[in-house]
């Protein structure tokens, strides 16, 4: 299980890094995190915060990284990050089980992000405009993308124009614009590392 963290110098080391992501808006990350050169990003839509058919590209991607060294917060607007939690080793093993991520339950659809505490990496979950934005370095981000069930920009571009579809035969323009500005959002933020050179064989 996720858990809540009670050390205070741990405490304090998770807030810390945290501020390094988090942007002044509940679906943003920091905008001078983001565009160092060595981050990459991509955005695909998040159905139903995060309980989506990822688990074989987040898995993937969390084991780049130390198991042991994974946080997750919630974030508001304003710069705000509140009770950073635990994610115990193996990471993977603890956010998965048979019906997909198990984050969003412990959010309850708010803004969250599960963050490296040693590298740059993270995800932002961003409930409003139903898509995640994965972010770090090209290792990362490349590892995420390739275990992919489908593209994710091509996910995201269709989930996304389906769902703006939807809304405007409902008549409720402005979700549909709404959608529309999250879609153009997330793919300003897209940088995606370039593709490894092929080995040569021996």
């Amino acid at each position: 299980m996720i858990r809540v963290i009670t050390d205070p110098e741990e405490q304090n080391r998770a807030f810390a890094r945290a501020k390094r992501f988090v942007g002044d808006d509940e679906h943003l990350l920091a905008t001078d995190w983001l565009g160092q050169p060595e981050v990459f990003c991509l955005a695909e839509e998040n159905e139903n915060h995060g309980v989506h058919h990822d688990d074989g590209s987040l898995k993937g991607a969390l084991e780049c990284f130390p198991d042991d060294n994974w946080r997750t917060a919630e974030i508001v607007n304003r710069n705000r990050i509140l009770d950073p939690l635990e994610v115990p080793s193996p990471a993977f093993q603890t956010i998965f089980d048979p019906t997909g991520i198990q984050l969003a339950s412990h959010y309850n659809g708010r803004g969250f992000m599960l963050f490296s505490m040693e590298n740059d990496a993270v995800i932002l979950y961003s409930p409003e405009y139903e898509y995640k934005l994965v972010a770090g370095s090209a290792a990362f981000v490349r590892t995420y993308f390739e275990n992919a069930v489908e593209d994710p920009i091509v996910e995201l571009r269709s989930l996304s124009s389906h769902n703006i579809d939807w809304w405007k035969r409902q008549g409720v323009g402005s979700q549909a614009l709404a959608i529309q500005d999250g879609l153009e959002t997330a793919l300003s933020h897209v940088n995606l590392p370039p593709p490894p050179p092929p080995q040569s064989r021996e």
